[in-house]
């Protein structure tokens, strides 16, 4: 399957992209940053589906949807409004703006995966053991001890980058530099693993508060 993202949040993009790449013979053709690149690269290349953002500049996800449903492509792509926004935001809105179906924060992966292979009819095959299923506990708080300053400023700069490989490879440095830091990585590792990016960012900063 063809799949496009259109996003203008890095954290987002890359979220949506491992998601999208985890499953066998699906490809990305194009990210788009805004709802107007969006309807220009639909109209040069159409995408089987479409995963696009509401809130963005430029053009927001509501008007790129009815601007690509006007477009004489041929064949209609499925769009479904996957926004990280806490607006209030209906199903019916979506549906008039031409989406075929809508999620919103917080995402659930597994809710995510559904949706889309209901509307394709598309049967997901993982790489990995079957995520949904993944019951670890991320530590409490109370059992991490964070690493140094630099460490963490570090990880934080990688998070809102949104470069969750380089984020996990300086995770795993830091587990090598004591084993107190344990529970801190391994909070690390099964967050950035699952994409929880507001619960990822947060334990960092709150975390380099501490460490102030």
């Amino acid at each position: 399957m063809r799949i496009a993202i259109v996003n203008d949040t890095i954290l987002i993009v890359e979220f949506l992209r491992k998601i999208v790449l985890s499953v066998a013979d699906h490809e990305i053709v194009w990210v788009a940053r805004n709802g107007a690149e969006a309807v220009e690269k639909c109209a040069a290349d159409t995408p089987d589906l479409i995963l696009m953002d509401l809130i963005m500049p430029v053009m927001d996800g509501f008007e790129a949807t009815a601007a690509i449903r006007d477009l004489n492509l041929g064949y209609e792509p499925t769009i479904v409004a996957v926004s990280a926004s806490v607006f209030d935001v209906t199903k019916e809105q979506c549906q008039l703006a031409g989406c075929d179906d809508y999620l919103v924060k917080p995402f659930n992966l597994e809710h995510l995966l559904d949706t889309i292979e209901g509307l394709t009819h598309i049967h997901w095959l993982y790489e990995d053991d079957d995520v949904s299923d993944n019951k670890e506990q991320v530590p409490a708080d109370s059992e991490i001890i964070p690493p140094p300053i630099e460490q963490l400023s570090r990880l934080h700069t990688l998070i809102m980058m949104g470069d969750m490989d380089a984020l996990q490879a300086e995770a795993r440095s830091i587990a090598e530099l004591a084993p107190q830091y344990a529970a801190f990585v391994d909070a690390i590792t099964m967050l950035a693993h699952d994409f929880k990016l507001d619960e990822l960012q947060n334990l960092i900063e709150q975390q380099m508060e501490v460490g102030n």
